[in-house]
């Protein structure tokens, strides 16, 4: 007959665990394809006039001839965005872990 408790008087073996090498990695790609993101895309046309010079040197001057971001340039930034976060929010748990030790 074999007893199933063999091993309680014995120390649990410690794991590591798996977060931080799995946030890192997430975190990781996630800039990496943020940043391809914003390779491949179309850098947005120029708008505004053209045919004469500015009338004055007022604060509107500064959006003749301004450049518009475009929606996949949005996404590019909102991906890198969110893999900085994934990164702080995975250091942030493994510095906490050795805090406690």
């Amino acid at each position: 007959m074999t007893n199933d408790f063999s091993n309680a008087g014995a120390s649990p073996r410690r794991t590591r665990p798996l977060a931080a090498p799995v946030g890192c990695g997430i975190a990781a790609i996630l800039v990496v394809a943020g940043v391809i993101t914003l390779a491949l895309v179309q850098p947005a046309e120029d708008f505004g006039w053209f045919g004469y010079a500015p009338l004055g040197e007022s604060g509107l001057d500064q959006l003749v001839g301004s450049t518009f971001v475009t929606g996949p340039q949005i996404t590019g930034y909102l991906i890198i965005g969110a893999g900085l976060l994934a990164l702080a929010f995975t250091l942030g748990l493994v510095l906490g872990r050795r805090a406690r030790r």
